[in-house]
């Protein structure tokens, strides 16, 4: 609508706002309409979108009762529920079992001893180790869960935090409780495999176990420690352990040099992209790129004051600009030298890295560099280095065993505090004769995932596997229900009465009605938009015929109501919910559930057949739903049972019209204001002349 000022009625004392009014709400009343249809559509879409929801849901339920597969559904019941518990598989046999759990499967944990500080204060995670009494900077100790071991060195700064860190690096949970000064250590795992041994590698580490209250037993000639350190003992200083020692060896310092490579490869990388774009931004003037090149950071704090003083002097936003750009440079200049000095350190380094280990870079598919070790072997400089090195901490550890095992150089079990400790087990069970050991209480055992909860002894359980008739049952009672209420809601949409046809309502309307009134005529509005709508009846009808039609089971033609599945009857149904289908016998309805059950009764007899003949209704369906959400061009996109592509061009097209629409009505508006604009001028005009022949008369 037009918002220019207009002046009116001044001569003609007529109310022309009014006049006007009431000759544009005529045409107004059409602009109006037309958008309620619009609404309309939009509504329609929202009742559509919701159907379509409930629609698809009920296809990808049908879809999972296609197979006869689906149905073969098997429980295991077990004779004592407090020795083990088990969830079936399909592919499980119908057996009776014997069980017995000889053991069960128990995670290694360590509740470390009180810790004492030199000071006599208590420890926090913040204490110094080298601040406990009888621990020493140096002392080596390794802890080993499954086949990896990590070596832990005191050193000068390590926290009893750090510590707990590094147990936990290597595998375990570890912590330091301060409320009680104990490590505590846990294994991550159950089982064996999972279990941790801590060691020490030289007498200060024998040492720092003990006063770090972590030491296992090693006087028992049983125990996993005693037998570890024996087998350290008995290492002999060739042959294949000591090979693979000097590989992990060698190893660990190939690994660190192209870890340290690749932090500087991608760092000059980095620095020469930035310098490349340093050039590029100055390269169009060479008295500028000369600048960027020879910094002087002598001058550098005094060009920089000049300037910002002068841009603090300088007049006009132009003389500033260009003041501004000459900082910039200066600072560019500084990170240019800045980044040519580190460029040239990050690749020297690189020299360096490259004379001990052989290095390779890719090219990848993405087209990035990638940067690999080419042997595992370390340079000239690094022969002869790390055989030594293996040979010596072999040694060291060796020297320790012998002392442990022997008692020697001051070491006397009867002087240490030895760690409470659990250790870590397998579980352990015997089904049907068969032994089973894993590192869980959980076994997958032919279909059975059976869990250990308590060991029998001698004793054995009964597992009785049989095929679950409530689970079939259960299943077939969830689809027809879901699709009661699927064809319910059709029938309600479709019958819904039209003969009072409801509008959506313009916000004009709305602030005429309460707000009670507004929500009731939505609701009717709604109830009323996909009555009689063809769609909602071509998919209610295909799915009655369906569910109407029989299929052959075992040379049999069966239907639904073979199996005690019906409609209530005409009479019995309530309206828009005689085509809902109820299963005669069943606990939860209402209407029949002192009838015989049918269904049940089939599946107890045969659930081979009732599993073929819902796998063709299943499938049938299935079937039927996915050819009526199929695309169809120009009207409906794939997944969609109704006209969504439709129904959003009309819903385009209609704002289109409405604009024209609009700007008609506009133009129609300024026509009249038009017309009494210049009756206004012209009545303006002869009483003006009037009043001149009244003054010439006098």
């Amino acid at each position: 609508m037009s918002n220019r000022t207009r002046v009116t009625g001044m001569y003609s004392g007529l109310d022309t706002e009014s006049l006007i009014s009431q000759l544009v709400e005529a045409k107004k009343t059409k602009v109006t309409s037309t958008t309620k249809d619009q609404l309309t559509i939009q509504y329609k879409q929202d009742a559509w979108k919701d159907l379509n929801k409930k629609l698809k849901n009920l296809q990808t339920k049908f879809d999972s009762l296609r197979y006869s597969s689906a149905y073969a559904k098997k429980t295991t019941e077990v004779s004592d529920s407090s020795v083990a518990s088990v969830v079936t598989a399909d592919t499980a046999m119908t057996a009776t079992q014997s069980l017995k759990v000889t053991s069960l499967a128990k995670a290694g944990y360590a509740t470390g001893n009180e810790i004492k500080t030199k000071d006599g204060e208590k420890a926090t995670s913040g204490t110094l180790l080298k601040d406990i009494e009888g621990v020493e900077v140096g002392s080596k100790l390794s802890i080993k869960v499954g086949g990896k071991t990590t070596d832990i060195e005191i050193t000068e700064d390590m926290t009893l935090g750090s510590f707990t860190g590094k147990l936990s690096s290597g595998g375990v949970n570890a912590n330091f409780d301060s409320a009680t000064q104990r490590i505590f250590i846990g294994a991550k795992d159950t089982g064996t495999d999972s279990d941790f041994l801590i060691t020490a590698s030289n007498m200060s580490g024998i040492n720092a176990l003990n006063k770090l209250g972590i030491m296992d037993d090693f006087s028992d000639k049983d125990s996993a420690i005693f037998k570890e350190y024996e087998r350290i003992r008995n290492i002999p200083l060739n042959g294949t352990e000591f090979n693979s020692i000097v590989k992990e060896n060698t190893d660990k310092k190939v690994n660190a040099l192209l870890d340290e490579y690749k932090t500087l490869h991608s760092r000059s990388i980095a620095i020469d992209k930035a310098q490349a774009e340093l050039e590029e931004k100055y390269g169009d003037d060479s008295i500028k790129l000369t600048k960027l090149k020879t910094y002087d950071k002598d001058v550098y704090e005094e060009k920089l004051e000049y300037f910002n003083k002068q841009l603090e002097e300088a007049d006009g936003e132009e003389a500033k600009k260009a003041i501004q750009e000459e900082i910039d440079l200066l600072n560019d200049s500084k990170a240019y030298a800045e980044n040519k000095d580190l460029l040239a350190k990050t690749r020297e380094r690189m020299g360096e890295i490259e004379e001990r280990i052989d290095i390779v870079t890719e090219i990848d598919d993405d087209g990035n560099e990638v940067v690999k070790s080419a042997s595992d072997k370390l340079g000239e400089n690094g022969k002869g280095i790390n055989e030594q090195e293996a040979y010596d901490e072999l040694q060291a550890k060796r020297s320790t065993a012998y002392n442990v095992i022997n008692g020697t150089n001051g070491v006397d079990p009867s002087k240490y505090s030895f760690t409470s400790r659990v250790q870590g087990a397998d579980a352990e069970i015997e089904l049907n004769g068969a032994k089973f050991t894993g590192s869980s209480n959980t076994f997958n055992i032919n279909g059975l995932t059976i869990t250990a909860k308590q060991e029998t002894g001698d004793k054995a359980v009964t597992l009785n596997t049989t095929n679950d008739t409530s689970a079939m049952y259960d299943m077939i009672k969830s689809v027809i229900k879901e699709y009661s209420e699927v064809i319910n809601e059709l029938d309600k949409l479709y019958n819904a009465d039209t003969k009072t046809k409801y509008k959506p309502l313009t916000d004009e309307e709305k602030s005429a009605m309460s707000d009670y009134e507004v929500e009731k005529w939505e609701d009717k509005m709604k109830e009323q938009l996909l009555a009689k709508d063809s769609t909602v009846n071509t998919i209610a009808s295909a799915f009655r015929e369906i569910m109407n039609s029989g299929y052959e089971v075992n040379g049999k033609k069966m239907y639904l109501f073979d199996f005690g599945i019906e409609t209530a009857g005409y009479f019995n149904a309530a309206d828009n919910e005689k085509n809902a289908l109820h299963i005669y016998g069943d606990a939860d309805d209402d209407l029949f559930s002192t009838e015989t059950n049918k269904l049940k009764a089939a599946i107890a007899s045969d659930p081979d057949s009732v599993a073929e003949f819902f796998s063709q209704l299943s499938r049938s369906i299935y079937d039927k739903m996915s050819s009526l959400s199929s695309r169809q061009s120009g009207y409906r996109s794939f997944g969609s049972f109704y006209d969504d592509v439709k129904m959003k061009s009309d819903y385009d097209d209609y704002t289109s019209k409405i604009a024209d629409m609009e700007d008609k009505l506009s133009a129609y508006e300024d026509k009249w204001y038009d017309k009494f604009s210049k009756m206004e001028t012209a009545m303006a005009k002869m009483q003006s002349n009037q009043n001149a022949l009244s003054n010439m008369f006098g």
